[in-house]
């Protein structure tokens, strides 16, 4: 560990104390705020950048606890949401927004997908059905951390 060569030494001063700190007077005036302002904001954009990925995940992360959790309070309405009707209103609202994006994507074949691979987006789909019913279904009967 290394020390500074000179200690920070404080001196009093008309405006109460000063230091001979490097960073002396950054918030004395306007610019120098900006550009305290600008360079932190160019050090945030940097993190951003660089952690994109992290920060996509923990948002979809959020987005599937905020969606589990609307489940679990519709089950609990008396008389509750059949699971069923709760897929169809999530998978709707999912394929308005998937065929939108690919057609500003410029996605070829958005609604069937790439001629080689039909039949595993079929297969994904329905299995992702049931996945999808199983965990809706068993927020029925299960507290959401039992059932997540």
């Amino acid at each position: 560990m290394s020390f500074p060569s000179q200690p920070i030494a404080l001196t009093p001063s008309t405006a109460g104390f000063s230091s001979t700190f490097p960073l002396e007077d950054v918030f004395a005036t306007r610019t120098d705020r900006a550009s305290v302002f600008r360079g932190l904001w160019k050090k945030a954009t940097v993190v951003y950048e660089n952690n994109i990925g992290l920060l996509l995940m923990i948002a979809s992360q959020l987005s599937g606890t905020c969606m589990n959790i609307t489940v679990k309070i519709l089950n609990e309405l008396n008389p509750p949401i059949p699971t069923f009707e709760i897929i169809f209103i999530r998978m709707s609202i999912t394929y308005v927004f998937s065929i939108l994006y690919m057609q500003r994507a410029s996605v070829p074949y958005p609604v069937t997908g790439p001629p080689g691979v039909r039949y595993l987006l079929a297969i994904r789909g329905v299995t992702g059905f049931f996945g999808l019913f199983g965990i809706y279904y068993s927020l029925i009967y299960l507290s959401l951390s039992d059932a997540i």
